[in-house]
């Protein structure tokens, strides 16, 4: 066979292989709920997705209620009514990043978010954390520094008593929001961007062996270098296999100043393998990504893809603990689709959670997805 001959078999080999991937996942039954206001305008936060007690999805958000923004919990399905979860005198901070909402065994559900409060002269940001599930970690600046630092609080007794509020990682960006996973064997893995000299903002992760107790060191997950004299707002994700192996999604810019996502995997979490790119267009901005990993060490990444006039919701999944990446799949049928969630259920599926605009309404999206088995 001649050269020319060689590649075009060798391209449709390529071809079939992805198509058989891509063909490989398959899509539940789409589950909306669509928002009511009296105007054509809506302020949400992103969207938190969990599987509920009898597995149905649960997502959680903040909307701007006149001065104030209130916190829902809706048990997603046909004729449900979201439920309010804060007092009135513990209204959301903020809009710009998600609440958090967990599961635990048994069916007890958690929810965090941070509440307003009085600012003390000369502090720009002050709120206070609710402390509803049963681990928990913030960023937080009380010991009257200038840069701030990550904390963690153990919580017991499905959320009753602190038991313990330890720091585990200084020079923290204060806005890029802290992931936290917990695994096999009492483990339990953080992450969060460090500012490293010279305003470089790296993502750094640490390990603790015995349920949040204590932290290990802070380690650099990768040398990226960007270096940003401002507040991102865009960290990453971390997830946990039941073989102890550490998953992390992030975004960057690196030192070439190239939005982008990557992906890598630690056996130990001590050293990553090198990142891998989850976007691959040049035409189109990546962010605000997220990732669940579920026991056998499968892990499915989305992220919002934005354009001038759109907006999707993209996704990928490793099947062999990040040794190959799936092609990328869209996930969002609307121009304007935008803050991702997901998380892994118990059926064995992962749920996605986005927000969507059809003008003039806004529908929150739960799509439950189904990957093959680990390999």
């Amino acid at each position: 066979m001649s050269p020319k001959g060689i590649g075009a078999a060798l391209a449709l080999v390529l071809a079939a292989a992805a198509t058989t991937q891509a063909a490989e996942l398959t899509l539940g039954p789409r589950l909306e709920y669509q928002h009511v206001s009296r105007g054509h305008e809506f302020h949400l936060s992103g969207a938190a997705v969990a599987a509920g007690p009898d597995g149905r999805p649960l997502v959680a958000w903040a909307a701007q209620e006149g001065h104030a923004n209130q916190l829902y919990i809706l048990q997603i399905g046909d004729g449900a009514v979201p439920v309010r979860i804060n007092p009135e005198t513990l209204t959301v901070e903020a809009l710009h990043h998600p609440p958090r909402l967990a599961v635990a065994p048994g069916g007890p559900v958690y929810v965090s978010w941070s509440s307003e409060k009085a600012k003390p002269e000369g502090t720009l940001f002050a709120s206070d954390l609710q402390l509803s599930r049963s681990l928990l970690t913030w960023i937080d600046g009380h010991e009257g520094r200038k840069d701030p630092a990550t904390w963690v609080a153990r919580v017991t007794e499905q959320g009753t008593r602190v038991e313990g509020i330890r720091k585990v990682g200084d020079d923290t960006c204060v806005c890029c929001r802290v992931d936290a996973a917990a695994g096999a064997g009492n483990t339990v893995a953080l992450t969060w961007r460090q500012v490293f000299p010279g305003d470089v903002r790296d993502m750094v992760l640490a390990i603790s062996r015995d349920g949040g107790r204590t932290f290990g060191d802070a380690r650099l997950v990768s040398a990226d270098h960007w270096k940003i004299n401002a507040c991102p707002h865009r960290g990453g994700a971390v997830g946990l296999d039941a073989k102890g192996r550490v998953y992390m999604s992030w975004y960057t810019e690196g030192s070439d100043i190239r939005p982008d996502l990557k992906f890598a995997v630690s056996a130990d979490g001590q050293r990553f393998g090198p990142p891998k790119r989850l976007h691959t267009s040049a035409t189109s901005i990546p962010d605000q990504a997220r990732m669940a990993v579920d026991p056998a060490g499968r892990a499915v990444i989305v992220w919002e893809e934005s354009t001038a006039v759109r907006r999707r919701i993209l996704l990928r999944y490793t099947l062999d603990a990040g040794r190959t990446l799936s092609p990328i799949r869209v996930l969002s049928t609307a121009i304007k689709a935008y803050a991702p969630d997901i998380t892994f259920a118990p059926d064995g599926s992962f749920l996605v959670a986005w927000h969507e605009e059809a003008f003039p309404f806004l529908k929150t999206v739960v799509q439950p997805v189904r990957i093959p088995k680990a390999r």
